[in-house]
């Protein structure tokens, strides 16, 4: 039987291709976070001067706001130092506090 030579395709994308990729076609993904979302949250945690994670998380159901949607304005505001995030020993859990109180 006689061997038939495939023709290479140049336009074939081989094991290495990805070290050709430039800098320039690698784009950044940007974390776009809903303001009002963002003043709606800041609202509760103010008012409650220390609100817990599932407080939070809990407050977010009833307001049908999507977890993702809230964990993206969470790490926002913890981005911008508007709010604070630690482990409370009297509440054994994350709880979240506006910066200017301690």
């Amino acid at each position: 039987m006689p061997r038939h030579n495939r023709k290479k395709n140049e336009s074939s994308v081989d094991i290495t291709a990805f070290f050709d990729i430039s800098k320039k076609e690698i784009k950044e993904t940007v974390l776009e976070v809903d303001t009002e979302l963002e003043k709606k949250i800041l609202e509760f945690i103010t008012s409650s001067r220390i609100i817990t994670r599932s407080k939070l998380y809990d407050w977010s159901k009833k307001n049908r706001i999507p977890p993702a949607l809230l964990y993206k304005a969470l790490q926002s505001l913890l981005r911008k130092k508007i709010i604070k995030r630690e482990f409370s020993n009297e509440h054994q859990e994350i709880v979240f506090k506006p910066s200017g109180s301690s």
